[in-house]
């Protein structure tokens, strides 16, 4: 016969058994971004994180599909978070509390806005369009840190006062990006292409320019068109997509067909002028579907006037 004592083990050792899953595995996994928590009560509906994608950051109001009045390309950690509730609070009150949180942490708002004077569009697409019947309130957020800027969106909405309303909050984390130094002529070298390219995936040339809004490459693009030479020489396993980027001065079929042209001018004077296997070199054109900046001022759409290298 056992002992009392041991009868006590082998009870506690099955007690511990019964307890140890339901404490180990039944734990809550806290999935809020560390920089954003959530409004107290409301409940993660949707979690989503792409290691680099790009993101069009609204910054003014929305007019139609795709459209801002002032707007940002940001490229960078993307996580996209849906809330939903709780029941008992507002489209304010929820507000107020990123508001209240993103100031604590140290971010900048940029832009707010509420309800009609956010404006009405989005992308249908994605079933993210905002109509002004319903209630908003819209907050972007920016802090700058050494290793690169975090941006924060936060978007509360709800159909009308009495229901219960849904909260998006999209975080995007930017990596700071060191432009290549110029030589004393203003061209870019081949080894600071080869820097850039291994430090971001793409480089930009902006350099390379093209004469009276045509396809005729500038005398100027010469120092940046051996440098790309150079490059590939340097690196034989290396194949480049050329990238051509317009502005929004024209329509959008135009400026896509304005971009391809320049882009196997480029490839053109690559082949011919400095030796480059066509095989190595590939022309793609996307026109004015990829801005950097807002294309509002001339600064603006000399910035969105472009010429990529995305390597393939």
């Amino acid at each position: 016969m056992s002992s009392p004592r041991l009868r006590c083990a082998v009870v506690a050792l099955a007690l511990l058994q019964a307890w140890l899953p339901v404490t180990v595995f039944a734990a809550p996994v806290v999935r809020d971004h560390p920089l954003v928590q959530r409004f107290p009560g409301s409940q993660l509906a949707h979690r989503q994180v792409r290691p680099l994608d790009e993101y069009w950051m609204p910054l003014g109001r929305l007019v139609g599909e795709g459209q801002a009045e002032k707007f940002e390309m940001l490229e960078g950690k993307w996580t996209h978070l849906d809330y939903t509730g709780p029941a008992t609070a507002s489209v304010v009150e929820i507000a107020k509390h990123y508001e209240t949180t993103l100031l604590k942490a140290g971010f900048d708002t940029l832009y707010s806005c509420k309800d009609e004077a956010c404006g009405e569009g989005g992308r249908k697409t994605n079933d993210d369009w905002w109509s002004m019947s319903e209630r908003h309130r819209f907050i972007v957020a920016r802090i700058t840190r050494p290793t690169g800027d975090v941006w924060v969106s936060v978007h509360v909405h709800a159909p009308n006062a009495t229901t219960k309303g849904e909260h998006d909050v999209d975080i995007i984390e930017t990596k700071k990006v060191t432009p290549p130094k110029r030589d004393s002529l203003g061209v870019v070298t081949a080894a600071l292409l080869a820097q850039e390219l291994g430090a971001n995936g793409h480089v930009q040339v902006r350099s390379i320019e093209f004469e009276g809004g045509g396809t005729q490459l500038a005398p100027t693009s010469t120092g940046a068109l051996a440098a790309i030479a150079d490059l590939l020489t340097s690196q034989p396993g290396l194949r480049l997509n050329v990238v051509v980027h317009t502005d929004q001065g024209r329509d959008v079929q135009a400026g896509v067909q304005l971009s391809r042209r320049r882009a196997a001018a480029v490839i053109d004077a690559l082949v011919k002028g400095f030796g480059v296997p066509r095989g190595r070199v590939r022309a793609e054109g996307v026109g004015p579907l990829a801005p950097v900046a807002a294309n509002r001022t001339d600064e603006d759409r000399a910035k969105n006037r472009r010429v990529e290298l995305v390597p393939y």
